[in-house]
């Protein structure tokens, strides 16, 4: 959304009872409100679908609880490749969910969502510039609630209808002429996207997959499944005040310049969250120190947050709704590409050694991304940002 139609009247009041409370800081409660309900229907499958399928396809041997899967593996694969149920752990009985959709399957019902998110993402800025952000804003949170209310019954329906309502979900969730050749043109937002890509992979693949590799892998019971989840959240959350705030203190007071500042925090994310992430395989079955690791990786990942995350509006503030919804088409895609490649790759193979590439090759993409920023990225104000009027004003200044 463009920062420039929220914040345009920053001196104002809020109406009624609440005139005292000036109009940005209840624009903001919002946005927050707004944005929160979002994330909330933008990750509630992750978690939920643990308990939606089952942990075996369903035949007339189906193995009863976790013991007997662990038994129909190969023993040298038991010992090498997968982890040992807890001597603790309640394995008498495990509910199993009534859906029997494969790991592939799985990565496609998780990645539908963003097929429609993305599809909405340069549409929702652009109107966003030309009526305001509160028309797309509200409409589209309701509709995105409404289709997550349907998705119980599509699931039951066929699970292309219930991939078809998390498209819907995905899609409801969102002046002066546009230099599109100039803007699609740019190299530094460019650069810019792809530093943000490998962020969102990791983000992603984290924000899909967690669930998944904490019950399948680590062998985390359903309900410690969902609180555990949430832990990596909570410290990218903090990271992304602290950091943010750190960075822009760090700015105006002149210290450092907004490049330098940029790739200082873009580093510290993608050598940080890429280091724990390589580490994580050679942890093998120790869960505590594994979650740590998975903690480290998310709060390393909200750093970002004190780099170039917003520098779109840095290159084309004119233009912010434009760009933000270039960005974040580009960067939304990799919610569709992660969860899909990470389906495909322990699709029947939950093992230590298929989790590994998972690990490896999301590491690799954020560091290669953050190089290419380090050697081209810039934070500087593009021509094409330029109004036509600011372009007169100027020429009768030079005149005069």
């Amino acid at each position: 959304m463009s920062g420039q139609n929220i914040l345009k009247k920053p001196a104002g009041r809020a109406g009624g009872i609440f005139n005292f409370i000036p109009t940005r800081y209840v624009v903001a409660a919002m946005c927050f409100f707004g944005i929160m309900m979002q994330y909330t229907m933008k990750v509630d499958l992750s978690v939920v679908i643990v308990a939606m399928v089952c942990s075996a396809p369903k035949n007339t041997s189906e193995p009863q609880n976790l013991n007997d899967v662990i038994t129909m593996i190969p023993r040298h694969e038991e010992e090498q490749d997968v982890c040992p149920v807890p001597d603790d752990a309640d394995t008498s009985e495990v509910d199993e969910g009534e859906f029997e959709w494969d790991e592939e399957t799985q990565g496609y019902t998780l990645s539908a969502y963003y097929y429609g998110y993305v599809a909405t993402q340069l549409l929702g800025g652009r109107l966003s510039e030309i009526l305001g952000s509160k028309v797309v804003i509200g409409p589209g949170v309701f509709l995105a609630g409404l289709f997550t209310l349907l998705s119980p019954l599509a699931a039951r329906l066929h699970v292309a209808a219930f991939i078809a309502t998390r498209v819907l979900v995905g899609a409801a969730s969102a002046s002066a002429p546009v230099p599109w050749v100039a803007i699609l043109t740019c190299v530094p937002l460019w650069i810019h996207i792809v530093m943000g890509v490998g962020y969102c992979w990791i983000a992603y693949t984290m924000l899909s997959e967690l669930p998944t590799y904490l019950s399948n892998i680590l062998h985390f019971d359903l309900q410690a499944s969902g609180v555990l989840s949430a832990l990596p959240y909570i410290f990218t959350t903090l990271s992304h005040i602290v950091f943010g705030y750190l960075s822009q203190w760090l700015r105006t007071n002149g210290y450092i310049s907004k490049i330098t500042a940029y790739r200082i925090f873009n580093g510290i994310s993608a050598v940080g969250s890429a280091a724990c992430l390589v580490t994580i395989p050679f942890m093998g079955c120790n869960s505590t120190v594994i979650m740590v690791l998975l903690v480290a990786a998310m709060a390393f990942i909200g750093v970002y947050q004190g780099g170039s995350f917003i520098s779109h509006v840095d290159l084309g503030n004119n233009f912010a709704g434009t760009t933000a919804g270039i960005t974040y088409t580009m960067l939304n895609s990799m919610g569709i590409v992660s969860p899909s490649i990470t389906g495909i790759l322990i699709n029947g193979k939950q093992t230590l050694s298929q989790w590994a590439i998972v690990f490896y090759m999301s590491a690799a993409i954020y560091l290669a991304t953050w190089t290419l920023y380090m050697l081209f990225g810039s934070a500087d104000e593009q021509p094409w940002n330029k109004l036509p009027s600011e372009d007169v004003h100027k020429t009768k200044k030079e005149v005069v």
